[in-house]
């Protein structure tokens, strides 16, 4: 059960495209509901239903050489998801994700242009493979997996008449896949993760192109109980430059290496998980200009049922 636990951290913050920076500020990037349904271990006939809410808020901005003052707008973040994971086998995992995504851009100068919108964000599916499944070490596991992002959200959204721009948008209007791979091991009461993904963005309609992604991630965790467990860890996360009709958008692109510390609380007669964490910035690295993370909060209520 502890790695079960534990394993919802994997990929998460795919991050949100998973990339929590991507997951924050363009609609490219997987929340961190993504990350948890990708990466939560099921038995043969078991389901889990999960509700997640995501809070990001990017009142900072960053240059080439770091910090500058808030002359760029601050953009806020909310991503609520539902989320399904089935258990086919004790080694196959299915999952899919439906986001609804709400974002607002206001301008400290008060000068107006403050833009705001909510709409259904891109639908993910994903197919994980557990390794060692039936293995003498049954603490320890290694999973890989695989999954497309769908073009199910909403691109045309406006506030007021006024069209929002990509970074606004809700959905991205284009495919894209992803591969990953992680390995977790519990020794009573320590568990530690480790994982890494590759995601690559398709063109929509408009020629545009998210820039493709990548993350490592580990870190390690502590039971004090049945019921109560704290982890912390560390996530790289590197963004290449967005493109439209082949040629690169200026201010994006990005590197950053975020702490994640959390709390995972279950219920010793219930198969119910309460998990919260937030991202804490150690170091971002911009192309041009761009948005340093604030305050961020995720939480998730996740509930299995066995057929």
């Amino acid at each position: 059960m502890r790695i079960l636990i534990l394993s919802s951290l994997l990929l998460t913050l795919p991050l949100s495209s998973s990339l929590l920076a991507q997951a924050c500020c363009s609609p490219s990037g997987a929340s961190a509901s993504f990350g948890t349904a990708e990466q939560t271990n099921l038995g043969g006939g078991q389901l889990k239903l999960a509700l997640f809410w995501e809070y990001y808020d990017q009142n900072r901005t960053l240059a080439a050489r770091g910090e500058v003052a808030p002359l760029q707008p601050q953009t806020r973040t909310m991503i609520s998801s539902l989320l399904a994971s089935y258990g086919i086998s004790r080694r196959l995992t299915v999952s899919t994700v439906v986001p609804m995504v709400s974002r607002e851009r206001s301008f400290s100068s008060g000068f107006g242009g403050d833009l705001a919108g909510i709409g259904l964000g891109d639908a993910r599916l994903a197919a994980q493979w557990q390794l060692w499944a039936d293995s003498p070490f049954a603490l320890k596991a290694i999973n890989i997996l695989a999954g497309v992002r769908l073009p199910t959200g909403a691109t045309a959204v406006s506030d007021n008449g006024v069209d929002l721009p990509q970074s606004l948008q809700p959905g991205t209007g284009a495919w894209g896949l992803f591969v990953g791979t992680a390995l977790f091991a519990n020794f009573h009461p320590l568990t530690f993760f480790a994982n890494a993904r590759l995601q690559h963005n398709f063109e929509n309609e408009d020629g545009y192109r998210f820039g493709k992604s990548w993350e490592v991630s580990l870190g390690s965790g502590y039971a004090f109980s049945r019921a109560v467990e704290v982890f912390v860890g560390g996530r790289y996360l590197d963004l290449a430059v967005d493109e439209q009709q082949g040629l690169p958008i200026v201010n994006t692109g990005e590197r950053r290496l975020y702490l994640f510390p959390g709390v995972t609380l279950q219920p010793l007669s219930l198969p119910l998980s309460l998990q919260l964490y937030t991202n804490l910035p150690i170091w971002e690295e911009v192309k041009g200009l761009g948005a340093g993370l604030g305050f961020n909060l995720i939480m998730n209520v996740s509930y299995t049922l066995t057929w």
